[in-house]
């Protein structure tokens, strides 16, 4: 079943595309996974970026948006980015603002349609569980997975365990994955 945007709303499709940016980066999915009630600051943090463009309807600095979300990351999430994500994600958002504001709204659509379509066809690995468990079903469950697709807690490096973990402070940093 494929969903269109076009019948959405200016407004509503406007909120769809900046969700869709927050819901398609990888540090964000990062930072609302090791947070409790992190759907609530999800929301929280999609509404307040929506709310800044509206309010600055000047704003075309993609570089400096991405700043801004890097503080309430920073903030929000005790979490800083430095893979180069940040400005990817405020330039999208910028475009996506521009093109509501100057009515490219079929365009606009069509992107989230691509987007849709794109997400779908991709299967997403499952969270590692690092907890130990001794149930009989949890480990037939495991048996069943096809675990070439993924990397097994054997197959992941200590130094990619580790940069999920908290430094001294309490703060996870997000890196640039190094090409191997």
């Amino acid at each position: 079943m494929e969903t269109s945007h076009r019948h959405l709303s200016p407004t509503d499709l406007f909120s769809a595309a900046v969700n869709s940016v927050f819901q398609n980066w990888q540090a964000f999915k990062f930072a609302t996974s090791m947070r409790k009630k992190s759907d609530e600051v999800a929301k929280w943090v999609v509404q307040v970026t929506e709310t800044c463009l509206h309010e600055n309807n000047n704003i075309d600095d993609g570089n400096e948006l991405g700043e801004w979300i890097g503080d309430i990351l920073d903030h929000e999430f005790d979490l800083v980015v430095e893979d180069g994500s940040l400005q990817d994600i405020g330039n999208q958002l910028i475009n996506y603002w521009k093109m509501y504001q100057t009515n490219k709204l079929l365009e606009l659509a069509e992107i989230l349609d691509q987007k849709m379509t794109e997400v779908s066809t991709i299967s997403l690995p499952t969270r590692l569980n690092t907890e130990d468990s001794s149930s009989e079903d949890e480990a037939s469950d495991d048996e069943e997975m096809d675990t070439d697709s993924q990397p097994g807690p054997s197959q992941i490096s200590s130094s990619e365990r580790n940069s999920s973990i908290p430094d001294v402070d309490g703060w996870i940093t997000v890196k640039k994955n190094k090409k191997r």
